[in-house]
């Protein structure tokens, strides 16, 4: 009778042990998965303080744009913005203006993030090149990137305020935002690398860029599968033909400085480090660009007439 008894009471404990384990288990998994959503619910609200800040940076910019684009001469008046921009009439402006890729990304704060992920993975690739030039160290790589990336969002996010506004990428609102922006971003990229001469290296390398582009092509195996001039190569061909232009210093090189080039000094200096022919190639690459100068200029001209014209009596 008494082993009996004693086996139901170990069976019992035994039994007891089990459920105690169990729910010390279960009560162990349940703090787990509570701190995992803890966890994610901090993320999400941060995720949503930061989307919440971006789009009041995006109105902040629309409104600030709005104010200058009110008071320009030849613009609508106060009373006329307004009427255009009534409530009424913002369905209808919406519907004729086709959200593009970029703000269906950044309406979707996962399809952003994703987005962003990758973006930042391109920067070693589109600005390898840069990085190896300016010679900079992985902990400034990084930071570079984390701040184009950062640029990239508020770009997108000021796109898709304009276009949720209804408001068409051509306007003078969005241009002008956005070359606000473009400004600022060059800015802080320049202030990230300190005061000093780096800085200036940077600003020099960003202003050349559009011309580099040309040189760049002789460097592709498409141009000369046998032997493709160096990185180095490359940026000494686009030092001196940007000192052979009429390119302001820190000013950058534009549209209008590709017939201003010197390319018999260009060709002089140039011997010894590109080739008869790869030189030829680079002064064929150009001329593109010198007809879509003259092109350009002649295009300004004519509008310029025609708003003289418009202002004429009797027009």
């Amino acid at each position: 009778m008494k082993t009996k008894f004693s086996i139901i009471i170990l069976t019992g404990a035994a039994l007891g042990l089990a459920f105690a384990v169990r729910a010390t288990r279960q009560i162990d998994e349940a703090r787990t998965t509570m701190a995992a959503l803890a966890q994610q619910s901090t993320a999400l609200r941060a995720s949503i303080d930061r989307m919440e800040q971006r789009l009041q940076a995006a109105k902040d910019g629309l409104s600030r744009v709005g104010q200058k684009t009110a008071t320009m001469p030849g613009k609508r008046s106060g009373a006329d913005t307004t009427a255009t921009n009534s409530e009424s009439d913002l369905p209808a402006r919406r519907a004729e203006v086709r959200l593009s890729p970029e703000t269906i990304i950044a309406n979707d704060p996962q399809k952003m993030a994703e987005y962003s992920k990758h973006f930042r993975a391109s920067l070693d690739y589109s600005l390898g090149g840069m990085f190896k030039a300016l010679n900079l160290s992985p902990e400034q790589r990084a930071k570079f990137k984390d701040l184009r990336v950062k640029q990239e969002q508020r770009r997108m996010d000021m796109r898709a305020a304009v276009e949720n506004q209804g408001i068409a990428v051509s306007s003078d609102a969005h241009v002008t935002l956005h070359d606000a922006l473009f400004k600022e971003s060059r800015q802080q990229e320049a202030e990230l690398l300190g005061s000093g001469p780096l800085a200036a290296q940077y600003l020099e390398y960003r202003n050349l860029w559009w011309l580099r582009e040309t040189p760049r092509r002789l460097a592709s195996i498409e141009a000369y599968p046998d032997a493709p001039i160096t990185a180095a190569q490359v940026e000494l061909v686009t030092e001196i033909v940007a000192k052979n232009s009429q390119c302001r210093p820190g000013g950058g090189f534009s549209w209008e400085n590709w017939t201003t080039i010197n390319w018999d000094a260009v060709g002089a200096q140039l011997q010894g480090v590109l080739s008869p022919s790869q030189l030829a190639t680079l002064r064929q690459y150009a001329r593109p660009m010198e007809a879509h100068t003259a092109l350009t200029k002649r295009n300004l001209e004519l509008i310029a007439e025609a708003k003289k014209a418009s202002f004429q009596p009797g027009n």
